[in-house]
């Protein structure tokens, strides 16, 4: 079981698709990005939960999506010292359009307007107990 995140490199991750491979913590020392290996990735978030069920890998999912399992001991939440940040977006953007006037605009105002609130009360990272 990995103690800290940077542990999931040596781990089988589980990826949604509009995640991506790099999660995203909160660390004492600031944010910290890490970079998984995807055995499994898909954009079908209840594929994700009964893998992680059946023990094939390590997941970042909405309680929303796993409250029955972590009640019922067929998950357990780990890494608990390190948050998930409150949102998580990423916006995909080609590199050569980053920096035009309309793009960087709008990159700037999601940025400093979004509110932390996701539409699920937390994301835990999950494995098979």
């Amino acid at each position: 079981m990995p103690l800290h995140p940077g542990e999931l490199v040596d781990h089988e991750c589980l990826v949604l698709t509009t995640s991506g491979i790099r999660w995203e913590f909160e660390s004492p020392q600031g944010p910290l990005g890490i970079e998984v290996r995807a055995k499994l990735q898909t954009n079908d978030g209840a594929a994700i939960c009964q893998a992680v069920i059946a023990g094939d890998g390590i997941a970042v999912m909405g309680d929303y999506l796993v409250d029955e399992a972590l009640r019922s001991g067929q998950l357990v939440e780990i890494l608990q010292p390190f948050n998930i940040p409150a949102i998580w977006l990423k916006a995909l953007v080609p590199g050569n359009r980053v920096e035009l006037p309309r793009v960087r605009m709008l990159l700037d105002w999601l940025e400093h307007h979004l509110q932390p609130i996701t539409p699920w009360e937390k994301v835990a990272v999950l494995q098979h107990p």
